[in-house]
């Protein structure tokens, strides 16, 4: 789905567009930047930094640095948990579990 809004928006309001569409944007003072964004939605499928490090093919610190950048971003840190956990109510393609999320298929 991400990809979808990227092919017909710039970047910024691709994400921007996005996270309005999911109802996440009123959570945010700053966008999150495409990689700070796939790291959420690999967040939504295991939170443990070093199996999303594997599945994003990123060094373990790399994503430290994301999940930092991210919370910078937020209104609250608090509202980490609750995005994970609106996230989660999204339904997942069984098919596509172990791989890209789903709204970053190409």
């Amino acid at each position: 789905m991400c990809r979808l809004y990227l092919t017909y928006y710039p970047e910024t309001q691709a994400i921007q567009t996005l996270l309005s569409y999911l109802k996440l944007d009123t959570y945010f003072k700053a966008l999150p930047t495409l990689q700070e964004l796939r790291l959420l939605f690999f967040m939504r499928q295991d939170s443990h930094h070093k199996s999303i490090a594997k599945q994003m093919n990123l060094a373990l610190g790399t994503v430290a640095v994301y999940i930092s950048k991210l919370r910078d971003k937020l209104i609250s840190t608090i509202e980490l948990n609750h995005i994970l956990v609106h996230l989660r109510r999204i339904p997942v393609d069984e098919r596509n579990q172990n791989d890209e999320p789903l709204l970053f298929s190409k």
